[in-house]
């Protein structure tokens, strides 16, 4: 159905060229953009379900039911190092339209790298009458993603006049994320040994732990749909170069998804964790310039940055994505 839809859209296309007396123009485009999600850090101790903190055990649950003096209190410190993912992308345009309307259909592709480690601190406190017992639990993750990049974008422009225009659009992205990498994890059992104890005192203790897994394996498919409107200003600078300014405002939804997780040192069985998704808004702004370099080809340079800033999802609205970077293209006029 993907294919189909294509090719209805670009049959669409073809179809307003020809009822409209429309021109049509076809080019390569080439980028290369950042991405800064690697380095989001307002939810550390939730983000991939496998650095989160170990769960409060049912012993310990019941202890705490049937003791009224007894109290939990469980303080997460998360930091996180990650690099921003740099993404060199290929792909093409067309565009058909007159002096009015302008309707254009870019698709993008690029894989980008970058590592990120990860190390989650819980400490835990039970307090029962004049005792207190504690425990510590030490989670680090180290990954290395390899990402595939898709962009496809439909825009739309409306002239209004010879400095100004109209403009919005809807665009979608895909990232398929697979990253490898090793999970370690200290953790003593001193809270769940007293519970225990209490509740059940034939029950033999639990030493501390410390596993070190290698072979950590993460997939991931995650999925962005993004409508936005605003407006483009034309500069002309000479008879074959104008410089233009386009700045529009968009909202983004990232639907929920799930994260496949492998330890193939402890087990070739695949976990599945579920993520909640988020929606976005923020401004999409770009700066660039058009020229002429033959009679029916051109050239458009511009820098473009987009700024999501979460309204919904486990995310601050103050942790936004940016995706950022420079765009080449070259236009042919059929």
């Amino acid at each position: 159905m993907k294919y189909i839809g294509r090719v209805a859209l670009v049959s669409g296309f073809l179809f307003f060229a020809q009822s409209a007396q429309a021109e049509v123009i076809i080019g390569p485009r080439v980028s290369y953009y950042f991405d800064n999600s690697n380095l989001r850090t307002s939810d550390l101790t939730n983000e991939n379900g496998l650095i989160a903190s170990f769960d409060i055990s049912p012993e310990v649950e019941q202890f705490l039911a049937q003791t009224p003096d007894a109290s939990l209190d469980v303080e997460d410190r998360a930091s996180s190092i990650g690099d921003q993912i740099a993404y060199p992308m290929i792909g093409a345009a067309i565009s058909v339209g007159n002096d009015k309307d302008r309707f254009t259909l870019t698709g993008m592709f690029g894989s980008g790298s970058g590592n990120r480690t990860q190390t989650l601190i819980t400490n835990k406190r039970l307090n029962s009458g004049a005792q207190t017992i504690t425990d510590l639990q030490v989670i680090d993750a180290a990954i290395d993603n390899e990402i595939d990049r898709y962009d496809i974008e439909l825009t739309w422009q409306r002239r209004l006049n010879e400095k100004l225009a109209l403009s919005g659009g809807l665009r979608y992205e895909r990232l398929d994320i697979d990253a490898s990498g090793q999970l370690s994890a200290d953790v003593s059992f001193n809270i769940d040994n007293f519970a225990n104890a209490t509740l059940n005192p034939t029950r033999p203790a639990q030493p501390p732990v410390s596993l070190g897994f290698s072979d950590l394996l993460l997939d991931t498919k995650i999925e962005i749909f993004s409508a936005r409107l605003g407006a483009t200003a034309f500069v002309p600078i000479d008879n074959s170069i104008t410089a233009f300014f386009n700045g529009m405002l968009h909202v983004s939804h990232q639907p929920d998804y799930k994260v496949a997780a492998s330890l193939l040192s402890l087990s070739p069985e695949t976990v599945i964790f579920d993520e909640v998704g988020e929606t976005s808004i923020g401004p999409d702004i770009a700066v660039g310039v058009q020229a002429g370099i033959a009679e029916n080809i051109s050239i458009d340079l511009r820098y473009r940055a987009i700024f999501f800033f979460p309204v919904s999802g486990d995310l601050s609205f103050n942790d936004a994505r940016a995706n950022h970077g420079v765009n080449i293209g070259l236009s042919f006029r059929l």
